[in-house]
């Protein structure tokens, strides 16, 4: 056993992870095939119409943020270790999957938080939250992506958690990622999915992050049968109360329907408008062209008005 967590137990989780990032989420099917058509097409609409210059209103709603100062990050640091007892630090970033008391505290803690009203959740930034976790730790974030049934399993928690609704005994493991099964985000949820389509549905979490988890995953074997060694993951870890499926989202992996053809069509009309303004510059600038040039070569071979007081 290590720190709370039996070793055959560590060694089924791994297994379990492998076996969901392994799978698929779905194939490349017709909503797909629209999808990156129309993203495509945006981007063409962008190229033509701003030519490499960033739209003004990309700007004013995706505003640049100053990253933390040393100072700052050390002062933040500091306050993070004094709530919940130091339960965001236990155990430290880089370390599997293990159950201390900081895990039960953070656990019990989501209760606490919604009772109290806690601030709205902001989008996770993997990135940063790869980068520097400090920055991110404690953090109320949303995320969302797919998962599949082989990336979401039950895990039994050492000791049950005393919780509104009465004792947990599990929380839902999930490994959420996006549908190139790209930056993976595990997620321990204390809800069960319950009927939610977990095949195709895009699923939405409230959560809060609490740390980056590293694990090994099965490399495989070489040629010769020989087994290669194993490779190491890192995560980020986020602990949550429920999963929901994502809001207003008709996305049923692999599938299509009126409204993608509607947009389709306005994406495509957008495109056709940008190409006419580029040509029409284009016939302009060259009409001014045609128009300078005939002016100057009238000019030269007219004949020049006489003097004052000449005759003819």
């Amino acid at each position: 056993m290590t720190n709370g967590l039996p070793s055959k137990r560590r060694e089924a989780i791994a297994a379990q992870l492998r076996k969901a990032e392994a799978a698929p989420v779905f194939g490349l099917g017709n909503g797909r095939i629209y999808g990156l058509i129309l993203m495509l097409l945006l981007v063409v609409f962008v190229l033509l119409n701003f030519r490499g210059a960033a739209p003004r209103v990309l700007e004013r709603v995706f505003p640049p943020q100053a990253p933390m100062s040393a100072e700052q990050q050390e002062q933040r640091r500091l306050r993070l270790k004094d709530e919940l007892q130091g339960a965001l630090f236990d155990p430290p970033d880089g370390t599997d999957f293990v159950q201390t008391k900081g895990y039960q505290r953070l656990l019990s803690s989501l209760f606490q938080a919604t009772a109290a009203g806690a601030k709205n959740p902001i989008p996770l930034d993997r990135d940063l939250a790869m980068r520097n976790p400090d920055e991110v730790r404690g953090e109320r974030v949303v995320v969302h992506g797919f998962t599949g049934r082989d990336g979401v399993f039950a895990v039994r928690l050492n000791d049950p958690l005393l919780s509104p609704d009465g004792p947990i005994t599990d929380v839902w493991r999930i490994l959420l990622t996006d549908g190139e099964r790209d930056n993976a985000i595990c997620i321990d949820v204390l809800k069960d999915p319950g009927n939610l389509d977990l095949s195709s549905d895009e699923l939405q979490i409230d959560a809060v992050f609490w740390r980056i988890v590293k694990y090994e995953v099965d490399a495989g074997v070489y040629s010769n049968g020989k087994r290669k060694p194993s490779l190491n993951r890192e995560l980020p870890y986020l602990v949550a109360r429920s999963v929901t499926r994502l809001p207003d989202s008709t996305n049923k992996l692999g599938g299509g329907g009126r409204n993608m053809w509607f947009f389709s069509a306005a994406l495509g009309g957008m495109v056709l408008f940008g190409i006419y303004r580029v040509v029409a510059s284009h016939k302009k600038s060259a009409l001014r062209a045609s128009m300078h040039t005939s002016s100057f070569h009238s000019k030269r071979g007219s004949t020049p008005p006489p003097e004052p007081g000449s005759h003819s």
